[in-house]
C-alpha cells in the first residue's frame, strides 16, 4: 500500500481487491462505489497522489519521518494538500494599552521630543506631557486613560527625563 496525500492506493487483500483509494477518512472508493456515491475529495486526492508520486521517484519507500521532517519536505516541494491546514501568519491584533502607549509615543518623536530625553519642565510652565495631552483629541483618550498610559511608560522605563 502506498499512503500519499489523504489517499492510500491499495494492492493487496486487506482493503479487498480494486478498492481503489483508501482515504483518511476510512472510506474507500469500492464502498462508495457500492452506495453509489464519490468521495467529495476524490480529484484532490488524485491530483496530490499523482504530484507527489512523481516527487518521491527515486526516494525510499519504507523511510521513516516524523511528521515535522514531512512537513519540511512538502514545504520544500511547494506542496500543500487540501488536508493539511496551517495557522494563518496573522499578526497578533494590538492590545488597547499597548495602542495607548505607542500613540503617547509616535506623539512625542511627532513633536521632536525624545522618549529617552524628556526636558525638564521649567517652574511654573506646562511640561512635555500637557502639551502630548494638549496635542491627542479627547475622544481618543481620556485623562484617566492618558494619565494611565503615561504612568505605564515611566515604569517600564520607555520615557525618561533627561
Amino acid at each position: 500500500m502506498e499512503t500519499i496525500a489523504g489517499c492510500a492506493w491499495v494492492i493487496g487483500r486487506k482493503w479487498g481487491a480494486g478498492a481503489g483509494c483508501v482515504y483518511l477518512d476510512g472510506t474507500t472508493d469500492a464502498t462508495l462505489a457500492r452506495a453509489g456515491l464519490q468521495h467529495p475529495r476524490k480529484r484532490a486526492a488524485q491530483d496530490d497522489y499523482a504530484l507527489l508520486r512523481g516527487y518521491s521517484e527515486g526516494e525510499p519507500l519504507d523511510e521513516r519521518r516524523t511528521p515535522q521532517a514531512w512537513l519540511e519536505w512538502a514545504d520544500a516541494k511547494g506542496f500543500s494538500p487540501y488536508w493539511l491546514m496551517r495557522p494563518a501568519s496573522a499578526a497578533k491584533p494590538v492590545s488597547r494599552q499597548a495602542a495607548q502607549e505607542k500613540l503617547i509615543l509616535a506623539t512625542l518623536r511627532e513633536m521632536g521630543y525624545d522618549p529617552q530625553a524628556l526636558p525638564v519642565a521649567p517652574s511654573g510652565k506646562r511640561g512635555v506631557k500637557a502639551q502630548v495631552r494638549a496635542r491627542l483629541p479627547r475622544e481618543r483618550m481620556s485623562n484617566f486613560v492618558f494619565n494611565k498610559a503615561w504612568q505605564r511608560l515611566r515604569d517600564y522605563e520607555d520615557i525618561k527625563d533627561a
